[in-house]
């Protein structure tokens, strides 16, 4: 499960840092987000929350709509 949500956070990482300007020309939105000392990336669909990543902290999460996400422990080199 563990890796699942790495893999899944990574993903949606890198796709949201690569795809901003083409989610600019359909009902598809990207954000993302490197505040606070972490990384955030985000979808919506026609407005709407889509699926969402992020790591910060020393955790990586994924979530979709308004659900809770999904969080687990990561380790980190700092």
């Amino acid at each position: 499960m563990r890796r699942t949500v790495l893999a899944l956070s990574l993903t949606a990482v890198l796709g949201g840092l690569a795809l901003p300007s083409l989610a600019a020309t359909s009902p598809v939105g990207v954000t993302y987000d490197t505040k606070n000392g972490g990384v955030s990336v985000g979808t919506t669909v026609n407005g709407q929350p889509g699926a969402g990543a992020w790591v910060r902290g020393g955790k990586a999460c994924v979530g979709a709509s308004y659900e809770i996400p999904l969080c687990v422990e990561v380790a980190t080199d700092r």
